[in-house]
């Protein structure tokens, strides 16, 4: 079962229909978190869910410090770690992180300088973190050859280390989402076995499963 993980502006109903006709199975709406307005957040995509048989759950973009109360929330915690990945993985152990690759620093000259290393891996595959590729960031990239280096270089690294991966669209706009398909296809295409694309397409289904 494949679920996306959207970022939405007020634009939530307009995902829907797209979802429906790519045969998109649930949508993961991630929103800032604010402990005062989660609750009233879940409640908006819960009466959204009424209108579609996709399932639609509400999940938290959080940083630093607030993912401790995000987890005492027992809420889903969703993390950019462009920058400090190790730390963001080792401390504070949230459910998924994403753009890795998207750090602004130099190439090491054998190496991208790609965001995981064998240390990083390491504490992501003992805290149960996913790392997750973003469609979006690929889409979008002003230097998409070094960007794909990096995610080429992520994926071996998690296949060496046995990190769980995912892939979404991590996108706010509807035209930039695609098919399970096509997203396990761009992940073979990148270097990653079949049934390692198999499990990352699946994998925030897992979460989600897991959450329950």
């Amino acid at each position: 079962m494949f679920y996306d993980i959207i970022f939405p502006k007020n634009n939530e109903k307009d995902f829907i229909p797209v979802a429906e006709k790519l045969g998109i199975q649930g949508i993961l709406f991630a929103y800032d978190y604010d402990k005062n307005t989660a609750e009233k957040i879940k409640s908006s995509v819960q009466e959204l869910q009424k209108t579609t048989k996709i399932k639609l759950q509400a999940v938290f973009r959080v940083s630093g410090a607030k993912i401790y109360k995000a987890h005492d929330s027992k809420e889903i915690v969703i993390t950019e770690a462009a920058e400090g990945a190790r730390d963001i993985i080792a401390k504070y152990k949230p459910n998924i992180v994403y753009n890795l690759e998207l750090g602004v620093r130099k190439d090491f000259a054998k190496t991208r300088n790609s965001g995981l290393d064998k240390g990083t891996c390491q504490f992501a595959r003992d805290n149960d973190v996913v790392v997750a590729f973003s469609f979006s960031a690929m889409l979008n990239a002003k230097n998409l050859p070094l960007l794909l280096g990096r995610v080429r270089q992520n994926i071996k690294l998690t296949k060496k280390y046995k990190v769980k991966t995912a892939i979404a669209s991590l996108t706010s706009e509807p035209y930039e989402m695609r098919s399970p398909h096509d997203l396990k296809s761009l992940l073979l295409a990148l270097g990653m076995y079949t049934a390692n694309a198999k499990e990352s397409v699946e994998a925030i289904s897992a979460i989600m499963a897991k959450s329950s």
